[in-house]
């Protein structure tokens, strides 16, 4: 993990823009509710998305366009290859961008 190691700030709004650009579309879960990253923590300094759009590149809300149901590790390296890991200068800090600290800003609309 420490090859593409990037510090980051956690109050520095770019990585929290950066959360809303890599997923302009949300994923529609069964229950009705949305998706767009659901991230997890490695429980040191690292913070990654676990459900994926297949096409990146063509991001939809219907559930069968999205990777999900992985382990954590095999998100990781999914995360890592699309350069979406974020690194962080403590674990206390890769934990709450995890749990949702980056949703306390506002960069537009999720689309569905």
């Amino acid at each position: 993990m420490n090859d593409d190691k990037k510090i980051l700030d956690l109050m520095n709004p770019s990585y929290a823009s950066k959360m809303y650009r890599i997923r302009p579309t949300a994923r529609l879960n069964p229950d009705g509710s949305i998706s767009t990253h659901l991230m997890a923590w490695d429980g040191d300094r690292a913070s990654f998305p676990t459900i994926f759009p297949k096409d990146p590149l063509n991001v939809t809300s219907d559930p069968n366009d999205w990777i999900s149901g992985l382990t954590e590790d095999e998100a990781f390296e999914i995360a890592r290859q699309r350069g979406e890991v974020f690194y962080f200068d403590n674990p206390e800090q890769a934990k709450k961008f995890a749990e949702g600290s980056w949703k306390n800003r506002s960069f537009g609309n999720i689309k569905l």
